[in-house]
């Protein structure tokens, strides 16, 4: 990216054919999660911000969020949802942030030699001082079949202050960023490769959080599991205060859980299809 600083990790989504229900999970895992709230975006290009039939709940860090995404009325727009639930329940998407979603779509149309166009989204965000506040986002997608390893896009938060509230930021389980998505793909030399091309760096550096890439057996290794689907975003990365704080919260909570070398991870089956791994700050960046 050029004079906007830089693509960074904005957020995950863990997408549930069941929101209610993946809302308690989550919350029993240290989330504070935000009250529903439903999306909204143009049935058709250039037309008005209409109602769609999916919505979310949202914890909200210092640093990056992350999404638990559902159906909230069948009888809507569901395009951007159902087909995700088709393939798995899980770990989906996966929003790049940039200051500036205009200079972006430019930056990326030129290393990818397409033109790309803007999407207006939005939703009205519960706030905790009562009543509701409009959100606003900007959307850069991909060309179909740029990269299917993941609902991957850009996103402007045009409104943070809406979503970002102070009081939302304090989370049980000690959580303070989102620190990173692992994708799991058949031939990772060849996804990396692709996805260099879209955050413009070989070495898929992003200026906050970090993308990583594996095959089918190094997860097993790391997490002792075996993937769902291929390919598939299987696990998001937390930062914690304190690791030992985080296990034993969840420990209070009834929650299984996994350690090794100062790292923490709840296996897919407790947490709705997604492998959720917390480490402390300090190693964040080591894979």
């Amino acid at each position: 990216m050029s004079a906007n600083g830089g693509l960074f990790l904005d957020h995950v989504a863990v997408v549930v054919p069941d929101l209610a229900r993946a809302a308690k999970t989550y919350e029993r895992l240290g989330f504070r999660l935000t009250p529903q709230s439903s999306h909204k975006g143009p049935l058709k290009p250039g037309g008005p911000l209409e109602p769609y039939g999916s919505g979310n709940h949202c914890a909200m860090f210092a640093e990056g969020y992350l999404e638990i995404l559902g159906i909230t009325d069948p009888k809507r727009y569901t395009d951007e949802v159902a087909p995700l639930l088709q393939r798995y329940a899980g770990l989906h998407l996966v929003a790049l942030g940039c200051r500036d979603a205009r200079q972006a779509a430019h930056d990326l149309g030129q290393r990818l030699g397409a033109e790309l166009s803007l999407r207006e989204l939005g939703r009205d965000v519960p706030q905790v001082a009562g009543g509701t506040k409009p959100a606003l986002f900007r959307i850069v997608g991909l060309p179909a079949g740029t990269f299917t390893e993941a609902k991957l896009f850009l996103i402007e938060q045009v409104t943070p202050e809406v979503l970002w509230q102070p009081a939302l930021l304090d989370q049980p389980n000690g959580v303070t960023g989102l620190a990173g998505a692992v994708l799991c793909v058949t031939s990772p030399a060849e996804t990396r490769q692709r996805l260099s091309r879209i955050v413009g760096h070989e070495d898929i550096f992003l200026s906050r959080g970090a993308l990583e890439v594996v095959d089918r057996a190094e997860l097993s290794a790391r997490y002792g599991i075996e993937p769902s689907a291929l390919p598939m975003v299987a696990a998001a990365r937390f930062t914690v205060r304190d690791a030992t704080a985080t296990a034993n919260y969840l420990r209070g909570q009834g929650v299984p859980f996994l350690e090794r070398e100062g790292r923490i991870w709840v296996k897919p089956e407790a947490a709705d299809g997604a492998i959720v791994e917390f480490v402390p700050a300090s190693a964040s960046g080591r894979h």
